[in-house]
């Protein structure tokens, strides 16, 4: 392909670490792709379906719309190596149930806190594991 035309789209399972939301525990399966250029890489997620025991676990799913998008690009050159992520990520929900009764601000609020976390976790996890690949990669 031509400099910075997409060279490979693959499709993958994301599986997050369980994340406590109030007196849920869920665990997040996002749909992921990750296409690759000269200059980046982007995994993008457009389906997410949370797991978990509980019934309501299912009108959360049928309740919310969910959009991920991580480009990562990188410097290497002789003086200077560098990944740099930026993290796109759009959840939109319409409460079920008895989440319904609470305040918006405190669902957003947490909500969002939520996300920030399993989204650390699975930027955090990601890197650690390219650093290892690249330095096993490299020797």
């Amino acid at each position: 392909p031509p400099p910075g035309a997409a060279a490979d789209v693959e499709h993958f399972l994301l599986v997050v670490p369980p994340v406590r939301f109030f007196f849920l525990t869920v665990e997040p399966n996002v749909k992921c792709t990750v296409e690759t250029t000269d200059d980046s890489v982007v995994v993008a997620g457009r389906e997410c379906v949370l797991e978990g025991s509980d019934g309501i676990i299912r009108s959360i799913n049928r309740a919310f719309v969910f959009e991920v998008i991580a480009k990562m690009t990188w410097i290497d050159s002789a003086d200077h190596r560098r990944i740099d992520c930026a993290v796109d990520l759009r959840v939109d929900v319409a409460p079920p149930g008895p989440f319904r009764a609470m305040p918006r601000r405190v669902l957003e609020t947490t909500g969002n806190a939520v996300m920030r976390v399993a989204t650390d976790q699975i930027l955090n996890g990601f890197l650690q594991t390219l650093v290892r690949d690249y330095g096993a990669w490299a020797s």
